[in-house]
């Protein structure tokens, strides 16, 4: 039986992305993204608490979000969670848990509306009410991607 692993932000970008290209030509976008939740401490008083999260996007997508969004925009993004190792300046080994997102739709009114390029996006990326269509898996994306609008 095949298990799941999604995962759903919403959070402000905590830096400008940034688009590059894989070996065949394929964009690819990353950025961080920055989800505070409030909880109350232990003396009763209530505290932000921000968790970080790398976001890689593919595609299409990649290529639209790189130029329509910035540092401090607010998202919504679903994907699954990756987890990867590398080596650290020191010569150590370094460990990440990265987000690869299926979707990343842009909450800001401003840049949904035009002001960062277009309203294009935000009419793709306002959310929709009601139910939604099943997703297809990451996997698919390609061919996916040829079907979005923008």
């Amino acid at each position: 039986m095949a298990g799941l692993c999604k995962v759903i932000l919403v959070g402000n970008l905590g830096r400008d992305p940034e688009k590059r290209y894989t070996q065949d030509g394929r964009p690819v976008t990353r950025f961080s993204l920055a989800a505070t939740t409030r909880r109350r401490e232990r003396d009763g008083e209530w505290a932000d608490h921000t968790e970080w999260f790398g976001v890689t996007v593919f595609g299409r997508q990649a290529e639209t979000i790189a130029e329509r969004v910035a540092k401090g925009t607010r998202v919504y993004v679903e994907g699954r969670l990756e987890s990867r190792q590398y080596e650290t300046p020191n010569g150590g080994k370094g460990f990440a848990l990265d987000v690869i997102a299926n979707e990343v739709l842009v909450l800001d009114a401003r840049q949904r509306d035009g002001e960062l390029g277009g309203g294009e996006l935000g009419e793709a990326a306002a959310p929709a009410r009601g139910p939604q269509p099943q997703r297809h898996p990451a996997a698919d994306d390609a061919a996916d991607l040829e079907d979005l609008p923008f």
